[in-house]
């Protein structure tokens, strides 16, 4: 989230905690009961809620023995994955993460940096430690500052992952998947989010030789449609996407008519997860400096892409599908 105004603490604020659905991990109610978000929403404001989009993340992250999920979560089979999720505010997400990825891979939690000691409040809780970066590290998880659409603090994280000119090679960590998780609802932070996404997918944090294999995975529930499609519409000219999708197990149907996207009613409540990857042109493009010129799609070929629009649409004919 952006530094500056607290964006945590907006005007009239007045939210209450999220509640667990039953299909949520049960193991991590010391993050997801109403007593620690309460507790974390008076200190920390909007970050210290559990958002709905987290719920079905989390379920698309730890899978179910009766749904087969397109792609999988865990479909990767590149060693030492480096997961970098913005605006990770309590630390839910990459506290599962830990408890399904490898050991040899690394998990990079960001917030703002006020936010960072919530994040670090709860690997406390949970028995986790930050891993001390150095030259054979194999894994692990860490904490760093990164207010959206801010260049030097990235960079930061890029001398961390040994991605500098003084770096040593054997010692660097490309990131293979950024994580964004109910993050698209305030208009002044849309062009800051795409700056992040944009700068994150982009060399030194990804190899010049294959930059677009990074991948991006984003839940996001649909608040405010006409605030919100501008983000899309910008975002969908550097990056291409589709919704994750789900059927049932043993499904034998041919024809592939049972697959129906991954996400709750549609509507007030409905809920996408994306799997986004940057378009293979875009490396060539200059980012314009105006927030507003940037989600007016100036300096790419077009000025907005329909992508969400077209999933939104196709979506309303769809039996949605939780896990």
């Amino acid at each position: 989230m952006q530094e500056g105004r607290n964006s945590n603490f907006p005007e009239n604020l007045n939210i209450s905690p999220s509640q667990r659905p039953d299909e949520v991990d049960p193991g991590l109610d010391s993050v997801l009961d109403a007593y620690s978000q309460k507790d974390a929403i008076e200190k920390y404001g909007i970050a210290g809620r559990v958002w709905e989009a987290a719920y079905i993340l989390l379920s698309y992250m730890q899978g179910s023995p009766k749904w087969e999920l397109d792609p999988p979560f865990l479909s990767s089979t590149t060693k030492r994955n480096t997961y970098l999720e913005l605006g990770s505010g309590t630390g839910v997400v990459g506290i599962k993460l830990t408890q399904i990825l490898a050991p040899d891979d690394l998990v990079i939690l960001t917030d703002l940096p006020d936010v960072c000691s919530l994040l670090r409040e709860t690997l406390e809780r949970h028995g986790l430690q930050e891993t001390t970066i150095c030259s054979d590290w194999s894994g692990g998880l860490i904490v760093r500052p990164l207010p959206w659409g801010d260049p030097e603090y990235a960079l930061s994280i890029a001398a961390d992952l040994g991605l500098t000119s003084h770096s040593k090679a054997d010692s660097s960590r490309y990131l293979t998947r950024i994580i964004c998780s109910d993050l698209v609802y305030f208009p002044e932070l849309l062009a800051p989010l795409l700056r992040s996404l944009i700068q994150l997918s982009s060399p030194p944090f990804v190899p010049e030789g294959r930059p677009w294999d990074l991948e991006v995975v984003i839940s996001y529930k649909i608040r405010s449609l006409p605030k919100e499609t501008p983000f899309w519409s910008a975002f969908g000219l550097w990056f291409t996407f589709h919704p994750v999708i789900v059927r049932p197990r043993g499904d034998t149907d041919a024809s592939g008519d049972t697959w129906r996207r991954l996400g709750s009613s549609i509507g007030e409540d409905g809920c996408f997860v994306f799997i986004a990857r940057r378009r293979a042109e875009s490396f060539t493009w200059s980012i314009p400096e105006s927030d507003s010129d940037l989600l007016s799609g100036h300096g790419t070929p077009w000025s907005s892409d329909e992508q969400f629009e077209t999933f939104l649409l196709s979506a309303f004919d769809d039996n949605e599908t939780d896990l």
